[in-house]
């Protein structure tokens, strides 16, 4: 598994919009060119991605977060966040 405190995938959708896939990848291989093979959680197949449709982000910036701060996400407060990591 990805270890999302260190590192976020982010796979390009149909729509072409980068959505974070940290959560459901269980692996990832960067190949030569600029192409990436990605395995998902709970299917044995790999993907493989052309350059461009696969952003690995890795070593983030850990903010601290004061007591009263609040975090929203897609439009929805997280109340119980107590970090946010920027990729």
């Amino acid at each position: 598994m990805v270890d999302p405190r260190r590192e976020a995938v982010l796979v390009r959708s149909s729509e072409g919009r980068f959505e974070d896939s940290t959560a459901r990848v269980v692996r990832y291989q960067e190949q030569a060119g600029g192409r990436v093979d990605v395995q998902f959680s709970g299917n044995r197949q790999v993907f493989s991605y052309g350059p461009g449709k696969v952003d690995v982000r890795r070593d983030p910036v850990v903010l601290d977060l004061p007591a009263d701060a609040l975090v929203e996400i897609d439009g929805e407060v997280w109340r119980t966040v107590t970090e946010v990591r920027l990729f």
